[in-house]
């Protein structure tokens, strides 16, 4: 069986927008896990004493 050549590339497009809609979700759970660890930063700085 062969495989047409418009099967393939739309099998390619659909892998490519995969690809995208994993990486958007890794950018945003990076970010995330960001926002919380400097929100936790923020909880536990003591106030400086230095000038």
């Amino acid at each position: 069986m062969m495989i047409s050549s418009i099967d393939s590339e739309r099998i390619i497009a659909e892998f490519q927008k995969k690809i995208e809609s994993f990486s958007t979700v890794k950018q945003l759970t990076f970010l995330e896990r960001k926002k919380l660890v400097s929100k936790e930063n923020d909880s536990l700085k003591r106030p400086s004493y230095h000038l």
